[in-house]
């Protein structure tokens, strides 16, 4: 009953106003749509393939609409991802010329981006022209070297294992990008774990661990000068039951426990289950970042990590971007037309 505007595609017409007595006075069939003349001198068509979309017994399963405009997820392992590793160009993502970039990035969780001039000052254009750059109390485009006076771990020194970023905000980042600008020492060699597919495998081995992480919540801070603490599970689904993201890093953990003796000895033993999962050889894939090469990856999705303690001078920059603008863009791109972006509400 509501009209949309082309362009917004918003309703233009408040169906809350619609009469209650308002019924159809004329009908007429065509082989594509049907013409409705209502009570009120208002006229409607509707195409047959939207109202078969719209039909909610046809159409239970809300998810499903719009799976056309996204790219089967491939959830690897090592062996599989050094047969496909993800990569684009850098001049093609500046210029919006690569749908590769946002579908690699959905499909296996990051891709790497290559030929990027060696410089914040380029790299921070490339992140602009990606998206809506998300700033934190970290700020928002970074451009740091090891500083141990910073309270957190990602400026030291100090190897850090397998996890994502943010446990304790409240809207944790989507995407984050590293650009290695220098590094004349050994050690801080980086892996990443696709921990949607470790999650399938403690489902499938650990069933009830599984279930655990996936109900009870537990608290995440980042203290210091500033305090933030979030609650949440290690494992967390959407209505349907589908797994969406994995929060999880064990040195933002923290110990308090709003949970009996009994429960906390369950936590403790699934978390270690999850860990030897996670660290198990075959699900990481290991890289050695380099001037002029940026990794960008899906911080719902992947773990990752720095192996080692890191000698020498190192000069990393970077920033975190929403879901909301990586969907936007990913679905925007896959779609052929205005009309097919509408079909899919």
């Amino acid at each position: 009953m509501s009209e949309f505007k082309v362009k917004e595609i918003s309703k233009n017409n408040d169906v809350i106003n619609i009469p209650d007595d308002l019924h159809p006075i004329d009908i007429k069939l065509s082989i594509s749509s049907i013409d409705i003349q209502w009570s009120d001198k208002h006229s409607s068509t509707y195409d047959f393939n939207w109202l078969v979309k719209h039909t909610t017994e046809l159409t239970k399963s809300i998810a499903i609409k719009e799976e056309g405009l996204l790219p089967k997820r491939i959830y690897w392992n090592n062996d599989l991802i050094k047969k496909q590793t993800p990569t684009v160009e850098y001049q093609d993502v500046l210029n919006k010329k690569s749908n590769d970039f946002y579908n690699n990035i959905y499909k296996y969780g990051f891709t790497f981006i290559n030929n990027i001039p060696v410089s914040a000052e380029s790299t921070e254009e490339l992140c602009n022209s990606i998206g809506n750059i998300r700033y934190t109390h970290y700020g928002g485009f970074w451009d740091f070297t090891t500083d141990l006076a910073m309270k957190d771990t990602a400026y030291s020194d100090i190897e850090i294992p397998s996890h994502t970023d943010g446990t304790y905000w409240e809207y944790t980042p989507y995407l984050q990008l590293f650009h290695l600008l220098y590094h004349d020492g050994e050690g801080g060699n980086t892996t990443l774990v696709d921990a949607f597919q470790c999650a399938k495998i403690f489902q499938l081995e650990k069933p009830d661990e599984y279930q655990l992480l996936s109900n009870l919540k537990i608290d995440c801070h980042s203290l210091g000068d500033i305090y933030l603490v979030q609650t949440k599970p290690i494992f967390i689904h959407d209505d349907l039951g589908k797994l969406i993201q994995v929060s999880w890093n064990n040195s933002d953990r923290s110990s308090n426990f709003n949970m009996d003796n009994e429960t906390k000895r369950k936590f403790y033993k699934a978390i270690k289950s999850w860990n030897e999962i996670i660290h198990r050889e075959e699900n990481f894939l290991w890289h050695r970042l380099k001037p002029g090469q940026a990794l960008i990856f899906d911080n719902w999705r992947c773990l990752h990590s720095r192996i080692g303690k890191t000698t020498g001078k190192r000069r990393m920059c970077g920033c975190y971007f929403d879901k909301e603008d990586f969907l936007s863009n990913l679905k925007i791109r896959n779609s052929q037309n205005e009309q097919e972006l509408f079909e899919s509400l």
